[in-house]
């Protein structure tokens, strides 16, 4: 039952401050480390929630879920939350090459247009392969995937360009 004397709202992702990491209370978890809050109290006049942690959390190493004092965490907004979410992909993605035989991955970054100084987003593309096989199957899903997009833009223009005759008939 949550208690209106904490400041933490039940379901929020929080995350354990790093002036917290080396007590007796958090062996098996380091700063860093994420989890939800199920339930809320205060227990001798002390604000307390009850933390189920991410398990897929790196900083996370067995922590059991448990009451905790609301005031070794903090609450992580959903840009921390986008963050975060981000780095797994990555971290997964990184795991996947590892274990692969060939990779590509394409990252949008956010550069000045040399000409206009305007701000863009560029693609960056790195792939690499061990063996000829691995990357001639490579390339043929970059090129399956370049002609499914192209597909697509084309449907799209031809839908706005059909939208378009038809705005201009019905005036």
């Amino acid at each position: 039952m949550p208690n209106p004397r904490n400041k933490i709202k039940l379901d929020s992702y929080v995350e354990l401050r790093k002036e917290f990491e080396a007590t007796d209370l958090y062996r098996n978890v380091e700063a860093g480390a994420t989890g939800w809050v199920r339930d809320s109290k205060v227990d001798e006049g002390f604000p307390m929630i009850f933390i189920e942690w991410d398990e897929n959390n790196p900083k996370y190493a067995g922590e059991r879920d448990k009451w905790v004092y609301e005031s070794h965490f903090k609450v992580l907004d959903d840009e921390d939350r986008t963050i975060e979410k981000y780095i797994d992909a990555i971290r997964g993605a990184t795991d996947a090459a590892l274990g692969g035989e060939a990779f590509i991955i394409i990252a949008i970054v956010k550069t000045i247009h040399p000409i206009t100084g305007k701000q863009i987003y560029k693609p960056v593309i790195a792939g690499e392969s061990i063996n000829e096989e691995a990357s001639l199957v490579l390339e043929a899903q970059i090129a399956y995937m370049a002609s499914q997009l192209f597909n697509e833009y084309v449907e799209e223009t031809l839908d706005l360009f059909k939208k378009e005759k038809e705005d201009e008939s019905g005036r």
